[in-house]
């Protein structure tokens, strides 16, 4: 099939489409906004392996209750909170939210602020899911704003607690 030579007369896009989500990148509601919503692979007493739907993601956590505790039955849906230790934070120009690796323990994440908690010292970072970070000591949650884009390396241990 031949194109128009002129750009006016070229075929053009439709001016408005839409592109559905395959996870909800913004929570139901605020009272919900740090709930991460997956697919339970897998638990045991020291280890709660999440998929993301729609994405490749399968991340390990360790879970705060005994296995016993959770639930939910393995390949069904489990919503929970998940909290981890951040390392140095920095602030972020360019790229997108992420989480490295995309299978085992989180290591590397980026994402956006979507609430401080100044009195706890802790941000709530939206990257693929909601993630509670407490910062390192040296830094303050007040030097971030929510809406910013940040990075960091995160300690061991992220932790996950079923809703």
């Amino acid at each position: 099939m031949r194109y128009p030579a002129h750009a006016s007369s070229a075929r053009t896009r439709p001016a408005s489409v839409t592109i559905p989500r395959l996870m909800p990148t913004e929570p139901a509601t605020h009272a919900d906004a740090d709930i991460c919503r997956a697919v339970l692979e897998s638990k045991s007493d020291d280890l709660v392996v999440l998929s993301l739907p729609g994405t490749s993601y399968r991340l390990h956590f360790k879970p705060t209750v005994p296995a016993s505790a959770i639930m939910t039955a393995e390949g069904k849906r489990i919503r929970g909170r998940v909290c981890g230790k951040a390392q140095r934070i920095h602030p972020a120009q360019a790229g997108g939210r992420f989480i490295e690796p995309i299978y085992g323990h989180p290591r590397i994440v980026q994402g956006t602020v979507a609430s401080v908690d100044a009195a706890g010292n802790r941000l709530l970072v939206e990257m693929v899911i909601p993630v509670w970070f407490s910062l390192e000591r040296g830094q303050s949650a007040n030097e971030f704003a929510v809406g910013q884009m940040i990075n960091m390396y995160i300690e061991s241990g992220m932790t996950f607690t079923p809703a």
